[in-house]
């Protein structure tokens, strides 16, 4: 859709959409709210507070202050209009049925920018003692409630164990290396202790440190062919110089999609990672700081390692944590 000057674009909820404007322009957009969208409003507001959580999405590309607007319709709009009906005896069908989504979504004792559950729990209680006086009600509403608390305290437990096992990660990190630290100590200690006793002794340390160049080399020499062959291998993919052999597997990712993969048994995991970011990028998924674990989760695959000498086979599922 191309929009020019004067022109306006509207939306419907949920959409998605991207803007581009190949020239400089000065564009005003918004975001509205509507009666007959409300359900799926929080739906989309719950999706982004989750992305918003792991560091996929930002602020500025979510509806600010949202919830604190919910609970203004609700105290200046809703109750008056929900009062009025009842009291008229007029149709409250889709009065009663917003009155039922917001009972659901909105947490009275969570505070926003600016309702408090001081503010909260008393619009709260309005609305469900209009409900409980609308036709056909039952305490279905009690019930959202008790589900919304339920729901609240199992995410909070869920953030309390997350950071508990965060920092006993990084307690475990940091005595690792301090016990490396103390070691790599006494053995600069013990090095210098060798060397000042005799000179013999000193001879003996620059054959150590020699042999140990040595094998830094040889080390350095291994790590230059494996980069040639992922390189070699990378190149003999593209152009489809690849083994006959392929094997079908699955992929699934953090969102709990699976995509389906064909690659060569002696395939690198290296080309397997190059091409799972592949697929991220396309599906706009970040994979880049994942670990691929073999069905049984015991162990993360190694770059070097082939795919069939991992274990991946023809029907086999990997997992991207």
């Amino acid at each position: 859709m191309e929009n020019c000057a004067g022109q306006t674009a509207m939306l419907p909820s949920s959409w998605i959409h991207y803007v581009f404007t190949p020239v400089k322009s000065m564009v005003v957009g918004g975001n509205f709210l509507t009666e007959d969208a409300l359900q799926k409003q929080f739906d989309i507001t719950k999706l982004e507070e989750q992305r918003l959580k792991i560091d996929e999405t930002y602020e500025g590309n979510m509806y600010t202050g949202f919830r604190d607007v919910m609970w203004t319709f609700v105290k200046f709009s809703l109750i008056p209009d929900l009062r009025q009906a009842l009291a008229s005896g007029s149709d409250v069908t889709k009065l009663a049925e917003m009155a039922r989504v917001f009972l659901r979504e909105l947490n009275p004792v969570k505070s926003g920018a600016w309702t408090t559950k001081k503010k909260n729990e008393p619009v709260y209680n309005r609305l469900k003692k209009l409900m409980r006086a609308a036709p056909n009600s039952s305490d279905s509403d009690d019930e959202d409630f008790q589900q919304n608390t339920l729901d609240t305290l199992r995410l909070i437990q869920q953030d309390i164990a997350d950071a508990k096992k965060e920092t006993l990660n990084s307690q475990q990190l940091l005595a690792q290396k301090i016990s490396k630290r103390v070691k790599h100590l006494e053995q600069i200690g013990a090095q210098q202790t060798v060397a000042a006793k005799s000179e013999l002794n000193k001879t003996v340390l620059e054959t150590m440190n020699w042999q140990t160049e040595e094998f830094k080399k040889k080390q350095d020499a291994w790590d230059q062919e494996l980069k040639e062959m992922k390189k070699e291998l990378g190149e003999m993919k593209l152009k489809g110089h690849t083994c006959p052999h392929t094997i079908d597997f699955e992929i699934e990712a953090q969102d709990k999609g699976r995509y389906r993969m064909k690659m060569s048994s002696n395939d690198l995991v290296h080309l397997l990672k190059q091409k799972i970011r592949k697929i991220g990028r396309k599906y706009k998924f970040t994979f880049d700081d994942c670990f691929i674990v073999t069905p049984s989760h015991q162990k993360c695959l190694q770059d070097s390692k082939s795919l069939s000498e991992s274990g991946i086979q023809h029907g086999s599922v990997v997992y991207l944590r």
